[in-house]
């Protein structure tokens, strides 16, 4: 059953050249579209736009400049939205109608999708059938095979080439279903346990088994690496200590030197001292609200609202005891036997004399205490700035100092100092690393992202291989573990399962291999019966597989390494015709300067073997393009037309008035196409 997408209108508004614009596509099959434009009025925008109208896809926000409106008369710099209208038909069903467009606010950054839908109407969204989404969603490599330009040949022709390859004959011959079945992440397992959840609580065992051993696998490689780290760590601090035993040495033999040195290194460490000490006084005075004078003000001003109220300092114990002693509570409402006793439970712990004693003391300090005046935290940075001023000068005494040295000792001295940054840089690289594997504090694991590969969206942990292995702190993976020790103890009885799964698995993966296999041999026959007519491979040149993106040999059957862009061009179009030959969907060809790269020759020959190999072939091409393929225009399918500006004559020029198509063949032909007098 056959799946045809036809592409019937596309209407352009404030797109880059292009004012307002709609172009509608409804010949019969076959039709051939050639659209004549000039350079830069938007041949490649116009595909670009297109896939993401295929796909589903929005553009990245960095692109949506590209489309902003770039004239200053008809169109709207705010605003762009592009349309295509689409027809689908399934089989022998009518064809429905749908239309798709996205629309970009510039000024704001944002770009939506909106949907016509058949019998709904107007849609936010990507609304598409389920049929369309299936083959198209997402999937821009293949969308780009039938959207189609030369940067997309250039990737066949490499080795990234492969899984387009492969995944586009899955798509055409309508196999992606049964591999998205049985891939490693699919579905054939869901949907087999599906089946049992209703019988088997323990219908994940296996599968929980196999995490577990892999990840007490991990877990082991970590330790050996913990194990490893810590003994590299020691090796380097005695390196650094033998070092440091070595300078002491060396710099003791400066007999004139050692005293003064050593008087600067005591002053040096007293310096350092010094300023821990007060920056340790500076942090612990900023978490004192009485340095915040915002946060302050608000405590004294809840405080003094407090004795307005005339709510008491402290409310002793003799006062509550009083109060219990009356018919009623202030409120009016009677004592009753429960309220007493709660009260009177509440009482020792709420007034106690230390508690109501240190309210108050708070309480009255808040009262009586002022503002920081504002010179006190320049006196503290000052004092901070002091301490780091008598360092520097220490340091740069000491190395003054060290100058003085005989010319071997300076020399062996700098070689020491060396030798103890690059172990310091050192040290910190591995106790990081090794605090990564180590840590233990949940906001320290967090903070770095140290478990992020391994948590869901939700904070939950990931159990798969493929997530934990990422990870190396093992207080997370000890809490993977444990999940999945739990998982284990609440399973039984899945092997028959697990057998199904595998048996099911096995007979899919073999047959689909021996299809693929088929199917590759039948595209590379048609696509090498195609190469041969188009001539552009200097000729006897072959395509040799489909295994690495798109390889050659030549007519001696050597391999063939490097091939030139026009051969790339061609093996690509014989490629993607052959593909869709063999399957069942019937789509449309779109194409941005399609012969650019070719020969008059080969462009003839393209013109012979490519348009007739598909049912709709829209194609943006130039003024010189035409030439190639003016065979076309010979044939009654062929539907010419020149996408210019309006004030546009036959040269081209000049380059102004508002963007509009014009049907007239004769136009078409002759555009840009008058010869100069000598």
């Amino acid at each position: 059953m056959t799946y045809k997408i036809r592409i019937r209108k596309i209407s352009w508004e404030s797109v880059r050249e292009i004012e307002n614009l709609s172009i509608s596509f409804v010949e019969e099959d076959p039709a051939i579209y050639l659209l004549q434009m000039q350079n830069g009025y938007g041949k490649t925008t116009t595909l670009t736009l297109l896939k993401h109208l295929f796909t589903g896809r929005k553009p990245e926000e960095s692109l949506y400049e590209t489309f902003r409106y770039k004239k200053s008369f008809g169109g709207n710099p705010e605003f762009s939205e592009f349309w295509m209208q689409i027809g689908i038909s399934e089989g022998n069903s009518n064809e429905e109608l749908y239309d798709i467009g996205l629309i970009i606010n510039h000024d704001e950054k944002e770009c939506t999708f909106k949907t016509v839908v058949p019998r709904m109407g107007l849609t936010n969204g990507w609304n598409l059938p389920t049929s369309f989404k299936r083959n198209f969603e997402g999937k821009k490599e293949f969308v780009s095979l039938f959207l189609f330009d030369g940067e997309m040949a250039k990737e066949l022709n490499r080795s990234q080439g492969k899984n387009i390859i492969e995944n586009s004959i899955r798509q055409v011959a309508n196999l992606h279903p049964l591999f998205d079945l049985i891939n490693d992440d699919g579905k054939l397992k869901e949907v087999l346990e599906s089946e049992f959840s209703l019988k088997n609580p323990d219908k994940t065992m296996n599968k929980y088994t196999k995490q577990k051993q892999q990840l007490e696998d991990h877990i082991e490689r970590i330790k050996e690496e913990q194990e490893k780290y810590r003994h590299q760590i020691d090796d380097i601090e005695k390196e650094i200590q033998e070092l440091n035993n070595k300078k002491n040495r060396l710099e003791s033999n400066q007999k004139d030197f050692a005293p003064q040195l050593e008087k600067y290194n005591t002053d040096l460490h007293k310096a350092k001292t010094q300023l821990l000490k007060k920056t340790n006084e500076t942090v612990g005075s900023l978490l004192n609200p009485a340095n915040n004078s915002h946060l302050w003000s608000c405590v004294r001003k809840f405080i003094l609202s407090m004795e307005e109220a005339r709510l008491p300092r402290s409310i002793g114990k003799r006062y509550i005891e009083d109060l219990l002693n009356q018919k009623a509570c202030l409120c009016g409402k009677e004592w009753d036997d429960q309220s007493v006793k709660h009260v009177k439970k509440q009482m020792e712990y709420m007034l106690g004399d230390v508690l109501l004693g240190t309210v108050k003391s708070m309480q009255t300090e808040i009262s009586d205490m002022g503002f920081v005046d504002s010179e006190a935290l320049i006196t503290v940075r000052n004092s901070l700035q002091a301490h780091l001023n008598d360092i520097k000068e220490i340091e740069q005494n000491i190395k003054i100092l060290r100058s003085k040295y005989d010319e071997k000792a300076a020399m062996k001295l700098k070689e020491i100092e060396d030798q103890l940054r690059r172990h310091h840089i050192d040290l910190k690289e591995k106790k990081d690393d090794l605090r990564i594997i180590e840590s233990t504090d949940r906001f320290e694991i967090d903070e770095n992202g140290w478990d992020l590969d391994v948590r869901k969206a939700d904070g939950t942990y990931k159990h798969s291989r493929h997530d934990f292995t990422k990870c190396f702190n093992l207080f997370t993976l000890k809490n993977i573990y444990d999940e999945i020790v739990d998982k284990i103890s609440e399973l039984t009885n899945t092997r028959d399962i697990k057998v199904g799964h595998d048996a099911i698995k096995d007979i899919l993966t073999q047959t689909l291999e021996i299809l693929m296999g088929y199917l590759r041999e039948e595209v590379i026959d048609l696509a090498n019966t195609i190469l041969s007519k188009m001539h552009a491979t200097g000729g006897g040149m072959n395509i040799r597989s489909l295994d690495n993106g798109l390889t050659f040999t030549n007519e001696m059957g050597i391999n063939q390494d490097d091939v030139n862009v026009g051969a790339q061009l061609a093996a690509a179009y014989s490629y993607v015709a052959a593909m869709f030959s063999i399957g069942e969907i019937d789509m449309p060809l779109v194409l941005d300067s399609p012969v650019t790269g070719f020969s008059a020759g080969v462009c003839k020959d393209w013109g012979n073997e490519i348009p007739p190999r598909f049912n709709q072939i829209i194609s943006f091409i130039t003024s010189l393009e035409k030439i190639g393929i003016r065979s076309l225009l010979r044939k009654e399918t062929t539907y010419p037309m020149t996408i210019r500006r309006k004030n546009e004559g036959l040269e081209g020029k000049p380059q102004t008035g508002e963007i509009i198509v014009d049907f007239d063949r004769s136009f078409y032909i002759n555009y840009e196409f008058i010869e100069e007098d000598e």
